[in-house]
């Protein structure tokens, strides 16, 4: 006897919907420009987003620390997202930085990238007030109610604190949540995460962008990509292709970029990276300055080799 199925929860089919949408390949971290006065450019920015577009990225990511979320207000914030998806236009998605050590805030940002249009959204570990693992996980689950995708961030380095992989493995319980970007530079993190569950692993270092791929890595959330869009693209592209070989020559070729881009803290390196090429002013806000001489040299001389400048 058939018995009458019983329809989906509207909660069960949003968890369908969420986790349909599938991160993978180069998703570049986003420089963002400024006028000459300080003000955001967002004619130039439009010209950044097309021009990663156009070199094949599968993704970008206003608002993340490349983009100095942290020296923005709210509402530029928010035009900066708004700006991105209105430029992106549909093509690759948009996955907007929402990170903020208040729970509450991390909430509004997200709710407002929600509103015009981000595909998913970035968010570290709250950083400075250092939570536990159970603060981290709560944190995550209140944000979730957005009904906005989330992509974990892990980043000690930045946060201060680290997700374990048992957490990471809770949170993938929530629906909303569909990757990490991966940034302890611990490999045995990264594939005891695997091993936990089966949430997207994307590198948060372009040097262990491929390193990360032989433990199940679907790609990285990439610095780089804002000077090499095209060829770490076909990097990536390689590496999922099971091509390591291919692969790890272009890794080698770009080894030296990806050493100079964390010279000095994200983003000043790459910032002078993007003013050589005519993409985007070096210019920093405060607290932020621009790149020392020493720093300038290891990136042109790394551009110079890549016959980029």
């Amino acid at each position: 006897m058939l018995r009458t199925l019983r329809p989906l929860s509207a909660r069960a089919v949003h968890a369908t919907q969420t986790r349909s949408l599938s991160l993978s390949g180069v998703l570049t971290n986003l420089v963002t420009p400024y006028t000459p006065d300080g003000a955001v450019d967002y004619d130039q920015l439009e010209k950044v987003v097309e021009n990663q577009i156009v070199n094949g990225v599968d993704g970008v990511i206003p608002m993340g620390t490349t983009g100095e979320c942290f020296a923005v207000s709210v509402e530029e914030h928010r035009n900066i997202v708004a700006c991105t998806v209105n430029a992106a236009a549909g093509r690759v998605p948009v996955v907007a930085g929402t990170a903020q050590a208040s729970t509450a805030d991390a909430s509004m940002l997200t709710a407002q990238a929600k509103e015009v249009g981000a595909t998913a959204c970035l968010m570290a570990t709250p950083y400075f007030n250092k939570p536990g693992q159970e603060g981290m996980f709560l944190h995550y689950e209140q944000v979730a109610k957005n009904g906005l995708p989330i992509v974990m961030y892990n980043v000690p380095g930045r946060t201060n604190i680290a997700m374990t992989p048992e957490t990471v493995a809770r949170c993938f319980e929530l629906p909303e949540v569909i990757a990490i970007k991966e940034a302890t530079a611990n490999m045995d993190v990264a594939t005891e995460i695997k091993k936990r569950c089966g949430i997207t692993v994307l590198s948060g270092d372009d040097s262990l962008a491929l390193p990360l791929m032989a433990v199940g890595g679907k790609g990285v959330m990439s610095v780089a990509a804002n000077i090499v869009p095209a060829r770490l693209t076909e990097m990536v592209k390689k590496g999922l292709a099971g091509d390591m070989a291919g692969a790890l020559e272009i890794h080698m070729e770009l080894f030296p970029l990806f050493q100079s881009m964390v010279a000095e803290v994200n983003p000043v390196p790459v910032k002078y990276g993007t003013e050589l090429l005519g993409l985007c002013p070096a210019d920093l806000r405060l607290p932020l300055t621009t790149a020392t001489d020493a720093t300038k040299n290891k990136v042109r001389s790394a551009m110079q080799d890549l016959k980029l400048c």
